[in-house]
């Protein structure tokens, strides 16, 4: 979760794409089997491995890939939109990330 609104929650996966919930926006108990992110997040083209919000800078989240890129994501406290795109790529390693 974010560490300044604790509400926002980001989960990486198998596809790459990141999910965003706002936990405000979803009941206690699910109403059924699928998730419902607020927003995804596209860029990774294989598994994400790792996810870490900044402390300091609300909004911040970095994401590693088996990819091997690192991407800086700028949410500013929000929701993303779909057609969000990272605020850097970083493609010089050489191996799978793990931030």
């Amino acid at each position: 979760h974010m560490p300044q609104k604790n509400s926002i929650v980001a989960l990486g996966g198998e596809s790459g794409k990141i999910s965003i919930f706002c936990l405000d926006n979803h009941p206690s108990t699910p109403t059924d089997i699928y998730t419902h992110p607020d927003s995804i997040l596209h860029h990774h083209q294989q598994q994400c491995n790792s996810l870490n919000w900044s402390i300091l800078n609300q909004g911040l989240l970095v994401s590693g890939s088996k990819d091997h890129k690192v991407c800086l994501w700028d949410l500013q406290g929000s929701i993303a939109s779909e057609y969000t795109t990272p605020l850097r790529v970083y493609c010089e390693q050489k191996d799978h990330v793990n931030v």
